[in-house]
């Protein structure tokens, strides 16, 4: 389950509407997380600014209520931002943690080392500067599945990719309308089934 796909499989699954993809993922990973009997989930936030991150947040939250359903328990569900400022808006609610200089130093090599995220890397740190990865944010996640609503519209995806391919660097540019909210619908549906 994890691992399975390339970031360019993914991201032709979303250009190309292959929603029965997302839908088989939470639902396969709705049994995963009802055989381990987890009782809390975490996964990147939807922020718009990296689409698969979005589709994978709507998949996690369709399989969270379909684990939820499978077995009758609560099961928590968090996010935490990877582009929006760290911390939550309402602290009170959120889970922290504080990170060991080991842990920061190890959290920072593995991000340095991720050559395809460079670029994201150094615009977050001049962005919120290298003290506010100090800590782990874990937010409580308020969506329903397939309720999708981001902190700006156009999504900062949909402008990115509108510049690459003004450059010549990508061919089709995922947009929220016409690629995630299929995405969303159908993980909705899923969810209530």
């Amino acid at each position: 389950l994890y691992g399975r796909h390339t970031d360019a499989q993914v991201y032709d699954a979303i250009l190309d509407a292959r929603t029965p993809l997302f839908v088989s993922l939470a639902r396969e990973l709705a049994k995963e997380i009802a055989a381990e009997g987890a009782e809390m989930v975490v996964g990147d936030a939807a922020e718009g600014y990296n689409p698969i991150h979005d589709a994978f947040r709507l998949t996690l939250n369709a399989a969270v209520e379909l684990a939820r359903a499978q077995t009758g328990r609560s099961i928590e569900s968090y996010d935490f931002p990877l582009f929006l400022p760290p911390g939550p808006a309402d602290s009170r609610q959120a889970v922290c943690l504080a990170l060991e200089t080991r842990e920061r130093e190890a959290k920072r090599r593995e991000a340095d080392a991720y050559v395809e995220l460079e670029r994201e890397v150094e615009w977050s740190l001049k962005q919120h500067g290298k003290h506010a990865f100090d800590f782990e944010w874990l937010r409580p996640v308020r969506q329903a599945p397939g309720e999708y609503q981001l902190p700006h519209s156009p999504p900062i995806y949909e402008r990115y990719g509108e510049h690459l391919a003004q450059a010549g660097e990508l061919d089709r540019v995922i947009r929220r309308d016409e690629h995630l909210l299929p995405i969303a619908d159908a993980l909705r549906e899923a969810a209530r089934g």
